[in-house]
């Protein structure tokens, strides 16, 4: 089972990532894939890998795997993200509590997508902010991994 799931998904799926890419640009791929899973805004990760991805001319396949493979760090991320972020601009902390999210999302939902928008802005600074160092140091770590002979 473990050889026939290796020829057929594991296999094929390398041969794609790795299509028609340098080991320099596959790890820039992965790195830059990797970081943007963890963007502060839900639900729109795969959408800004596959624009960069296009801009950037990176291989899409490699990207979006990238993006799902650190896609829980989103989630692990997101309240330090909003508590640097409102640390750094000065913003009121907004609470965590889902009962108070809830309540206020359903009594005062302008006032929600004020307060939380701004937090989520303020998570949105701080990423940028982080985003390209953690790019250039995972790209220097995944070259690690990749072995020298191993160009497409």
């Amino acid at each position: 089972m473990k050889t026939l799931i290796s020829k057929r998904v594991v296999e094929p799926l390398q041969a794609l990532m790795k299509q028609g890419l340098s080991r320099q640009s596959l790890a820039m791929t992965l790195a830059i894939g990797f970081v943007i899973a963890t963007f502060p805004v839900f639900g729109v990760t795969m959408v800004l890998c596959a624009v960069i991805a296009a801009r950037m001319e990176l291989n899409q396949v490699a990207i979006q795997v990238a993006n799902y493979a650190g896609y829980p760090l989103q989630f692990l991320l997101f309240v330090p993200l909003i508590r640097l972020g409102e640390s750094f601009l000065g913003l009121t902390p907004v609470s965590i509590d889902p009962s108070t999210i809830g309540s206020m999302i359903w009594q005062h939902p302008l006032v929600f997508m004020e307060t939380y928008g701004l937090a989520v802005g303020g998570a949105c600074v701080v990423w940028l902010m982080l985003a390209v160092p953690v790019i250039w140091l995972l790209h220097k770590l995944i070259l690690l991994f990749i072995p020298a002979d191993d160009a497409a």
